[in-house]
Parts: C-alpha cells; sequence; structure tokens
C-alpha cells in the first residue's frame, strides 16, 4: 500500500516527465472493515471475497487518486 502523499510526489515527477501512471486503488478502511465484519459472520471464503474488494472502496480511492491528478495539473500551469 502505498500513501497518497507519495504518490501526489510520484505524479508530479511523471507529470514533469510526461508519463503515464498505472493505479490499482482500494479504500483501506473499508476493505479492512468488510473483511472484520466477514470473520464475525463466518464467511471468510473465497466466493464472498467481492463483498470485500467492493465498488464502493475502489470508488473512494479512485476519488482520492483522481482528485491528485487534478491538483498536479493545476501544479504544472503555475
Amino acid at each position: 500500500m502505498v500513501q497518497f502523499g507519495d504518490i501526489w510526489e510520484v505524479f508530479k515527477v511523471l507529470a514533469k516527465a510526461g508519463g503515464i501512471a498505472s493505479i490499482h486503488a482500494e479504500d483501506n478502511d473499508i476493505v479492512m472493515h468488510m473483511y472484520e465484519k466477514l470473520l464475525r459472520e463466518d464467511r471468510m471464503a473465497f466466493e464472498n471475497m467481492a463483498e470485500v474488494h467492493n465498488t464502493l472502496s475502489e470508488d473512494l480511492a479512485f476519488n482520492r487518486v483522481i482528485r491528485l491528478a487534478e491538483k498536479v495539473e493545476a501544479w504544472r500551469s503555475t
């Protein structure tokens, strides 16, 4: 797992070099909450992992990553 501040710094370097980033992001708080929930419910089987790594988790994380990228673009134009 990479902290968002570090991702932001990498985005700045990539932007300066004209690079492209490929990101896989999930919200760790949501993922861990769901692991704990499934563990309490004794539902830790593979077929339930989509509930842990869910679209809400990805949506929250990607919105943060997109905001970082937008700020890098704003940073570049100043």
